[in-house]
């Protein structure tokens, strides 16, 4: 296989005019410039990739844009995208914080210590996976980990004053998402009552959608574009079709909102003050306002 040498480097102004060679109309070339430089020309690329023209043949990405592209339109793809994922994630802390309270103050309210005894945790916790290592030890290790590698005060003063041993509502503080999940889920089916009740829901459904968010879609946890995930369809068509490739990410996008929706309500109904995080109607966008013949659309998830 012949190596390429490396591409030449490109100034703003050309990188511009590389893009209108390719067919993406660019309506203030000094503007787009000015964006170049800020938001870097390798990033947007994941926001036009759904205006290129791909081969009838094997699919390939070809660099020619649709009738339609334009750079007014990868800005708003790429606008919409940063405000979904921050404000995504301001009511994800949220949802966090109160699900580690909750669990936190429902498993002390049985014994402080419960969670370091597989005997009083459901029957999960002692199931044992191929190595003969039971749910709770492979989760307990985890756990000894982080609190040994936790510098946190209040560690440190149980370390001094009880010999290191936490209470369930100060242990919680040094688990990370999935270990909270998991110990929701090892917890007396009592504690996942009381937690996913006001939620509307039954435990094994807020188990659900817990785990759900241990391994959420490309564009809302990373700093690459939800975009990046997108099919195309034919050129001929003048339409771009918004997918995740896998239909197991659509649906945690899916358990991702509900959950949200979900815990926000029901923390509110309780009297849990949450305040908004964006403005009214941010979700429509400047999408709705671009007018450039390039229309997208929601499709079905691709296999």
């Amino acid at each position: 296989m012949r190596v390429e040498q490396v591409k030449q480097f490109k100034t703003y102004g050309e990188q511009v005019e590389l893009l209108r060679q390719r067919g993406m109309r660019v309506n203030d070339p000094e503007h787009a410039e000015m964006l170049l430089a800020r938001l870097n020309y390798y990033r947007l690329s994941g926001y036009w990739y759904p205006m290129r023209r791909f081969s009838q043949g094997d699919g390939t990405a070809q660099d020619k844009f649709v009738d339609g592209a334009s750079f007014d339109l990868v800005v708003a793809l790429y606008r919409f995208d940063e405000q979904l994922r921050h404000s995504v994630f301001i009511e994800l802390d949220r949802v966090e914080l109160a699900i580690r309270t909750k669990l936190g103050h429902e498993l002390g309210r049985l014994d402080p210590l419960i969670y370091l005894d597989p005997q009083r945790l459901n029957a999960r916790a002692r199931q044992r996976n191929k190595d003969r290592r039971s749910v709770h030890e492979v989760w307990l290790r985890k756990y000894q980990s982080a609190l040994k590698a936790s510098k946190e005060d209040f560690v440190a003063h149980h370390k001094s004053k009880y010999g290191g041993t936490l209470p369930i509502w100060a242990a919680v503080e040094i688990m990370d998402w999935g270990m909270l999940s998991y110990l929701y889920g090892m917890s007396p089916n009592i504690v996942r009552k009381r937690i996913a009740q006001p939620c509307d829901l039954t435990g094994p459904q807020l188990e659900s959608w817990l785990k759900s968010l241990l391994a959420p879609p490309t564009g809302l946890v990373s700093s690459r574009p939800a975009t990046e995930a997108v099919r195309h369809l034919p050129a001929q068509s003048h339409r771009a079709i918004f997918s995740h490739r896998r239909t197991r990410q659509l649906a945690r996008v899916v358990s991702l909102a509900r959950l949200i929706l979900a815990v926000v309500v029901a923390f509110v109904a309780v009297g849990v003050e949450l305040e908004p995080c964006c403005p009214v109607g941010w979700g429509r966008h400047e999408l709705a306002g671009v007018d450039d013949g390039f229309e997208f659309v929601l499709g079905q998830p691709h296999p």
